[in-house]
């Protein structure tokens, strides 16, 4: 509502819009840690964690995965220039 704007510039540039990030970081965060709590109570119930989404894994795990499958042409590359040189 005040507008408030950078006194640190000469040019002034607005702050509102990052100090409005605050409250809805806050928010998402308070609702990460609802879902978190309710996935505590599916684990106690069950005597099991719940599984996480499948697309949910670490992403040097996929890439050596799609490596391992050949779906990466520039790694491709690199086996047949080492092949070449007689280093693989």
């Amino acid at each position: 509502m005040m507008k408030e704007r950078s006194s640190a510039s000469p040019s002034g540039p607005p702050v509102y819009h990052f100090k409005t990030l605050i409250p809805v970081t806050g928010a998402l965060m308070l609702l990460q840690g609802i879902v978190e709590f309710m996935r505590c109570i599916i684990a106690f119930r069950d005597g099991k964690w719940p599984q996480r989404l499948h697309d949910v894994q670490e992403l040097d795990q996929q890439m050596l995965q799609k490596a391992e499958q050949g779906e990466y042409q520039t790694i491709k590359d690199l086996e047949e220039l080492g092949q070449r040189k007689g280093a693989v």
